[in-house]
C-alpha cells in the first residue's frame, strides 16, 4: 500500500513539472531565433526586428523570417514542454 502512494505521488510529481512555464518557453524560443541571427551575416547585420508573438525576424527593410513549431506525435493528456521552433521561410518582398 505504501509502495503505491509514494509512486503515485511521484508520478504525479513529475507530470506536473514536464510542461515549460510560458516565460522560459519564451526564453527558448528567443535564443533559436537569436542563434540564427548569429549564424546569418546578411540577417544580422540589416536586422530590423524580433517578433516573438509571431516566430519572425524581419530584417533588410522588407525581408522576413519565419519559424514554427515542430511537429510530433502525442498521446492523448500528454503533458510537457512545446517543441523547439524551426525555420520554415525567408521572405522578402515590397509589402512586408
Amino acid at each position: 500500500m505504501y509502495k503505491k502512494i509514494v509512486l503515485s505521488t511521484l508520478f504525479i510529481l513529475e507530470v506536473s513539472y514536464a510542461a515549460l512555464p510560458p516565460r522560459f518557453q519564451k526564453i527558448k524560443d528567443l535564443d533559436v531565433m537569436v542563434d540564427y541571427i548569429r549564424t546569418h551575416q546578411k540577417v544580422a547585420s540589416t536586422l530590423g526586428q524580433i517578433d516573438l508573438r509571431n516566430y519572425s525576424i524581419y530584417y533588410n527593410y522588407n525581408c522576413r523570417i519565419i519559424f514554427e513549431r515542430k511537429t510530433s506525435f502525442h498521446l492523448p493528456g500528454w503533458v510537457g514542454p512545446a517543441e523547439d521552433l524551426v525555420f520554415k521561410s525567408d521572405r522578402c518582398s515590397d509589402t512586408l
